[in-house]
């Protein structure tokens, strides 16, 4: 098992199942558990999911055919999706107060951040002290996020936060000095794989991202319309394909028309107002 896991994993399953049963015996937990799933499976959020687990398998297959992914890459593959592809996309997906939302989840994404997690991934504590490690940085971590949002806990914001630093530098240098070590292990090209792989999948997933992002923002923008015209069919797909064809796929355009020109549109009598408040400057706000 040792083999397939490492013990940080291991840890991270044994304390998962824990909480997990712990949770299943609490009937409050249960029902908030039920409710997420049914949110979960909901068609905006179950359909984009599957789209972009099938968008990544099909990258896979086509990192396959060039030999850059291969079996034993598995494991790493579904925590990148799980925990980071994932979650990464929809974030983006959800963002609507940030301009360029991808850009700025990517560089995030593909900082220095990114070497930690890999460096400090491969090179783990023994299992006893995994089994203590992991539950520990889970609490301050939980501590730390809550306490950020919290005004009044803002006094444990910071040596909660302070401890993390310790706890993550004390990782790195620990890594670091095992890679000086033990660097013909660290330099073969299967760990250059490992390395590389999760950067290649995070940029494979922009195009995928960046398509469920507008694909979400026209629907918006489309139910605005339905609101706005509701007594006018004709009217309602006047303003879609005038605005479809006027944005194409520029997200902010998009945006912009939501954020503005869309919420005129109810003073509309005719196509003439329709196109002098959705393509003129600063028509909305006369």
């Amino acid at each position: 098992m040792t083999e397939l896991f490492n013990n940080r994993e291991i840890a991270i399953a044994f304390w998962t199942t824990i909480f997990f049963v712990w949770a299943s015996s609490q009937k409050e937990i249960r029902r908030s558990f039920f409710q997420l799933v049914k949110t979960f499976v909901s068609p905006k959020i179950i359909i984009p999911f599957i789209l972009l687990l099938t968008y990544s398998f099909l990258v896979i297959l086509l990192l396959r055919e060039i030999h850059i992914w291969s079996l034993p890459n598995l494991k790493e593959t579904i925590y990148w999706f799980f925990f980071s592809g994932a979650i990464t996309a929809f974030t983006i997906i959800t963002d609507e107060k940030t301009e360029k939302p991808i850009r700025k989840n990517v560089r995030e994404l593909l900082t220095i951040t990114v070497v930690l997690e890999f460096v400090v991934n491969t090179y783990v504590f023994n299992l006893p002290i995994e089994l203590v490690f992991v539950p520990m940085v889970t609490i301050l971590t939980a501590v730390y996020t809550y306490a950020s949002f919290k005004t009044q806990y803002k006094k444990v914001e910071h040596p909660s936060g302070t401890l993390l630093a310790i706890i993550g530098i004390a990782m790195i240098t620990q890594a670091l000095i095992r890679i000086y070590q033990d660097f013909d292990k660290f330099g073969r090209f299967d760990t250059l794989i490992d390395f590389v792989l999760p950067l290649i999948l995070t940029i494979s997933i922009i195009p995928a991202t960046y398509l469920l992002m507008l694909y979400a923002s026209y629907e918006l923008l489309f139910l605005r319309i339905d609101f706005a015209l509701e007594s006018s069919i004709e009217m309602r797909r006047y303003a879609k394909k005038l605005l479809t064809l006027h944005c194409y796929f520029r997200i902010g355009k998009v945006r912009e028309m939501l954020k503005g020109r869309a919420n005129h549109l109810y003073r509309c009598c005719s196509k003439k107002d329709i196109r002098r408040i959705l393509l003129t400057k600063n028509a909305s706000q006369g």
